[in-house]
């Protein structure tokens, strides 16, 4: 026996460290089973106890050990928070707080019954988890019962809200996305899945459309058009059925077969087509890339020799897995036809792949630092550099972006614009300069006939990242080189509409609540030029939405026949960086704005032009008004005097930045009714809709920390994320977002007013 003993001690200790907690204070880490941090099993036959929180449990974890600022973790907020949620979106449950600020306790109302806790020794994650607890044995006896069926989802519910209240208070982008989300979103950022290749819409009337079917894929092949109206999916009718609804019945598994009933204008009754379904790649440039060839004009240099010169085009829709392979055969293009510059348009983009973003940069740059990855407290860092391969594009680049062109998007325009590689053209990008990673946390209940995928999404802030030079676009995003500011002027019946600046404000990323900051970030950076143009409305668009009550005409039949060729239009960006980099001398960001001004000298002229015109023709005298006796040299008269010299109706301003003169366009110079009528005139908020991108990409396969993805800015977008898996979808704050909007004048002009 004696032999033994050592033996049966050692293992005796093996067995006890299995089943020991060590534990350290404050915030420091657990080791071990600690069952307060750790999910509960899953088991479908027994009944879901909501107090044992396994969800919030893991992703408490995990925000105590990844997360990337320690800092922001307030376990009473976070408390506070979880509450919020849940009373927000469960009507049975209201929360009463006290004091309101800084609440030391709170009431929980369910049913009619009500009980009272405290919050006020919460302290650390554990005491989080106790108190949460405490109060979710009250609530579950409580709640109005409901088929035993659908209890354990109804919880399961709950307890996502509690924790998704509980990630809102660290930042804008750490949220749980559920199983439906979050497997729609590593099918979407796959770059391929199992459809039939058509982009459907909801037309005005509700009905299910085909936008437009993608080439070489099924549906085109057996014969779906655009604006065919699907009117049955299977045996199900499409009539009640949501846009989402719609495209998980359509989707499905390669060599499986669907049934699609359209109706299409000329033909009676629908018509069934039987579709196999095949693996859809859906293009990251849409539409293809392009060459616009540059017309004679003022401020184009075209050879009097040789033909027109051509300059490459291509609109990055987002960086998924394919966006660097499609850039290729764009660039391939670009080399055959030799054009004189390319033009790179990020505008709506919300983000996608990291890496796709690192490798659409360094098509463009031959060295350098790309983007910088910075870990909690600046001490895990990692730096993306630049290969020189050869094959970079020796002409001079324009990237277009605007408020919508999020994460993924500003780290291109960051880099080509920091690396003096591109001149930026148009709007603030977004701002959103945050990393995050992606858990897999199984779901207690199954959810669908395939359990092992029901798998919820935890998407953790973990880092933030910085453009070359280590600058950080959190909260500020991209300045462009080149403001664009679009001018309108329409009339409608009796009515005129005149806007002449931007909004004030646009949503961006530093307008969430909690949202993140960075020192590095640059506040208050200008643009080097501004350029205002008049927006020519798109023909048949008979609708502008001046009002937020005002319904707009319902036109298809111009909206259709706009939409026809719409892949070849193109608009004022478009226009003006094509005639940019025509007539460009070097391929420098430095080069190109040294020598733009008599370029830009031509567009504002040309561009003053018809702006005068427009309000002419509504009885608007926009001629310079006299100056004041008595002024000081440069003063503005009446409204607002617009102080012309060289530039052309603009000012001279220094930039901070280089020291040099900078021209800023002075949009307002006074403005005068024919024979002096003066119309009633009333200020008004021009409201800006930020339509949500919802496309979100994926990472690379490998196992947890394998890729990185950033998402479209929003709560449920601008993300960038680390994960053993893919993500997507809408998430909460999902909801449109209206900015304050520049005062908007609004001139009621008779007709006898009018010259």
């Amino acid at each position: 026996m004696r032999r033994f003993s050592k033996v049966l001690i050692f293992l005796a200790a093996c067995g006890a460290a299995l089943v020991l907690t060590i534990r350290q204070g404050g915030d420091g880490l657990h080791v071990g089973a600690d069952p307060n941090l750790r999910a509960a099993p899953r088991g479908a036959s027994t009944k879901y106890d909501l107090s044992q929180l396994p969800i919030f449990s893991k992703t408490l974890f995990y925000v105590r050990e990844n997360y990337f600022d320690k800092n922001r973790l307030d376990p009473k907020r976070m408390l506070v928070g979880s509450l919020d949620f849940v009373q927000r979106d469960v009507p049975e449950i209201l929360i009463d707080r006290w004091p309101e600020r800084d609440p030391k306790q709170v009431t929980v109302k369910v049913n009619g019954q009500q009980r009272v806790f405290s919050i006020e020794k919460v302290d650390a994650p554990w005491t989080l988890r106790s108190t949460l607890q405490e109060i979710f044995r009250f609530v579950q006896p409580n709640l109005q019962p409901v088929p035993e069926k659908e209890e354990a989802r109804r919880l399961v519910e709950i307890e996502m809200a509690a924790t998704n209240g509980m990630l809102y208070t660290l930042d804008p982008h750490s949220v749980l996305l559920d199983v439906e989300t979050y497997k729609d979103m590593r099918t979407q950022t796959q770059g391929k899945f199992g459809g039939l290749g058509i982009v459907i819409e909801m037309d005005k009337k509700n009905r299910i459309t085909v936008k437009r079917p993608m080439p070489d894929t099924p549906a085109i092949r057996v014969g779906l058009k655009a604006k065919d109206h699907i009117v049955r999916i299977n045996n199900e009718s499409t009539m009640n059925m949501t846009l989402n609804e719609a495209v998980e019945r359509l989707r499905g598994d390669v060599d499986t077969t669907v049934d699609v009933y359209v109706e299409r204008e000329g033909l009676a009754g629908s018509k069934k087509f039987t579709i196999t379904r095949a693996f859809i790649r859906p293009p990251a440039i849409d539409p293809a890339p392009r060459v616009l060839t540059v017309p004679a004009g003022p401020g184009q240099v075209v050879s009097q020799a040789g033909p027109p010169a051509k300059v490459g085009y291509f609109h990055m829709q987002h960086f998924s897995a394919n966006s660097a392979s499609d850039l290729s055969d764009a660039l391939a293009l670009f080399d055959k036809e030799h054009v004189r510059g390319i033009i790179m348009d990020l505008r709506g983009n919300p983000g996608g792949l990291y890496e796709q973003a690192q490798k659409v940069s360094d098509a463009f740059i031959k060295s350098g630092t790309l983007v910088s990855m910075v870990g909690v407290g600046g001490a895990q860092r990692k730096d993306e550099t630049a290969t020189d391969s050869g094959h970079e594009p020796n002409v001079p680049v324009a990237v277009l972006v605007n408020q919508n062109s999020a994460s993924a998007s500003e780290i291109v325009a960051g880099a080509l614009k920091n690396l003096d590689r591109g001149v930026i053209i148009g709007e603030d990008t977004f701002g959103k300069g945050s990393v995050q990673v992606l858990f897999d946390i199984q779901s207690p209940v199954p959810f669908g006939d395939k359990s092992e995928d029901d798998k919820l999404g935890l998407k953790l802030t973990t880092a933030q990242y910085l453009t070359p030079g280590d600058v950080s676009i959190q909260g500020v995003g991209v300045v462009p080189d080149i403001e664009t500011v679009p001018m309108l002027v329409q009339k409608e019946g009796e009515r005129s509409w005149i806007r002449l600046q931007s909004s004030a404000h646009k949503r961006r990323e530093a307008d969430y609540e909690w949202h993140l900051d960075h020192p590095s970030a640059r506040h208050g950076e200008k643009p080097m030029e501004e350029v205002s143009y008049l927006l020519a409305p798109k023909p048949g668009d008979k609708k502008h939405a001046h009002d937020e009550d005002e319904t707009p005409v319902d036109d298809d039949d111009d909206e259709d026949a706009a939409a026809d060729d719409a892949d070849q239009k193109t608009d004022f960006l478009m226009e003006f960086a094509r005639d940019f980099l025509a007539q460009a001398k070097g391929i420098r960001r430095h080069e190109l704005l040294a020598a733009a001004k008599p370029f830009l000298d031509k567009v504002h002229a040309a561009e003053d032009k018809k702006l005068s015109q427009a309000l002419e023709k509504l009885g608007v005298d926009w001629s310079m008004a006299p100056v004041t006796a008595g002024a000081p040299p440069g003063a503005d008269a009446g409204h607002g005097q617009a102080r012309r010299g060289e530039g052309g109706g603009r000012n001279q301003r220094q930039d901070p930045r280089a020291g040099e003169e900078r021209r800023q366009r002075h949009r307002l110079p006074r403005a005068r009714l024919a024979g002096e009528r003066q119309p009633g005139v009333r200020r008004e908020r021009d409201g800006v809709r930020q339509d949500r991108a919802r496309r979100v990409e994926v990472v690379r396969p490998g196992g947890e920390g394998a890729g990185v993805v950033l998402h479209a800015h929003g709560r449920h977008q601008g993300d960038a994320v680390f994960g053993a898996a893919g993500e997507r979808r809408p998430r909460r704050g999902d909801a449109e977002h209206r900015g304050q909007g520049a005062p908007a004048l609004r001139l009621h002009v008779p007709d006898g007013g009018r010259r």
